[in-house]
């Protein structure tokens, strides 16, 4: 992850914005004449932006500016929250990058984020990890065969039980 920008300190984003880990809104403060360059720059960005909700969508996760540099919303409220540059990703639990509330919020790793991801719009089965073999179902996970089964939804129900097993709180059952 070294192509992550570190975030800026704690303190500074305090001051720029207000975070409710309710609703998972973040939204921009009036913001200290410190954090400009000139009277006039201030009072222009504070009156178009202040109080109001902070973020731009790109590339599938809302994203903010500060000083040139853009960060990931959901990695400028974990160190918001938490005071810490988030060691890992953030993985959303549910699967959707734009609830950023802090209950599905979550430190991860690449794989586990993997784990936790939609599936392929490809996927002709419907179910994660089962494909078409023959005239029957087949399941996998992580290279490991499962077995081959007469239904779609019986091989389903055995990759499940492997990445519940495998994959503990990363796991997905849905798509």
């Amino acid at each position: 992850m070294s192509n992550i920008v570190k975030l800026p300190s704690a303190k500074y984003l305090q001051a720029c914005f207000n975070y409710s880990p309710k609703t998972g809104n973040l939204r921009w403060k009036v913001r200290p004449r410190n954090h400009f360059p000139d009277e006039h720059t201030w009072s222009m960005w504070n009156t178009k932006f202040a109080n109001t909700n902070a973020g731009y969508i790109r590339k599938g996760y809302l994203r903010v500016g500060l000083y040139y540099r853009h960060y990931a919303v959901h990695r400028i409220i974990w160190k918001w929250m938490t005071g810490k540059e988030p060691f890992r990703s953030i993985d959303h639990k549910d699967g959707n990058p734009f609830n950023n509330r802090w209950g599905n919020l979550r430190d991860a790793s690449h794989q586990e984020q993997m784990w936790n991801s939609r599936f392929q719009k490809n996927n002709t089965s419907g179910y994660r990890g089962v494909w078409p073999y023959s005239s029957k179902w087949r399941a996998a996970i992580s290279g490991k065969h499962l077995g081959t089964f007469s239904t779609p939804q019986k091989a389903a129900a055995a990759y499940r039980a492997a990445a519940r097993k495998m994959h503990g709180e990363f796991h997905r059952d849905g798509k």
